[in-house]
């Protein structure tokens, strides 16, 4: 059986600062985030290998899916600083989708847009969300560059 699914974007306009498609195969992609989240402070926590657990348990086949979940040493320490269940309340997390041989989706949770139901009655989970997303678009939008100095002249 063959798993087809549909692309829904984090947010409703079609340049969302929290996905990009690098011109790099899977495996190479998956280096070069796994680099970036720790460069900037992220501790990755797990691994979910979406492909490989469809595969097992739906016998389902589908392209190369990886989630990383991953914890932010600054917002961590700035949710247990205001109240330690804050800690929760911050996902970091990025899916990793083929897009072929050559081209790869990344795409990263929206802690803002996952915190939405708080309706700004704690200024501690605003505060947390709005870092956590600056901090997560800044990761996202360093990748191409990145992934340029990989396929540039010389290096393919």
């Amino acid at each position: 059986m063959l798993y087809n699914h549909i692309i829904l974007p984090m947010t409703d306009d079609s340049k969302s600062p929290f996905e990009v498609v690098l011109p790099l195969p899977f495996d190479q992609t998956l280096a070069l985030v796994e680099q970036a989240m720790r460069s900037e402070g992220y501790v990755i926590l797990i691994h979910l290998d979406i492909q490989h657990m469809m595969a097992e348990r739906m016998q389902a086949e589908m392209g190369a899916y990886m989630l990383i979940s991953a914890r932010d040493q600054v917002v961590t320490a700035m949710a247990v600083e205001s109240d330690p269940g804050l800690a929760l309340m911050v996902p970091c997390n990025i899916a990793l989708e083929a897009y072929g041989p050559a081209e790869t989706l990344v795409r990263a949770a929206d802690a803002g847009r996952l915190t939405q139901c708080n309706t700004g009655s704690n200024q501690a989970i605003d505060r947390l969300a709005a870092e956590a997303s600056r901090r997560m678009r800044a990761l996202i939008a360093s990748l191409p560059q990145k992934a340029a100095i990989l396929t540039g002249p010389g290096n393919k």
